[in-house]
């Protein structure tokens, strides 16, 4: 599953790891109703 994320945010031109730290220290305080805000396609 990581890899297909990271391979999104190639795909993308996002840098994977800049997306990997930025989701991981938002997940806490993120709705859960709104989680698939979260995804590299939306990012």
């Amino acid at each position: 599953m990581m890899y297909s994320f990271l391979g999104k945010c190639k795909a993308k031109g996002i840098d994977p790891y800049e997306w990997l730290v930025d989701t991981l220290n938002k997940i806490p305080f993120h709705p859960i109703n709104r989680i698939h805000g979260l995804v590299p396609e939306i990012y």
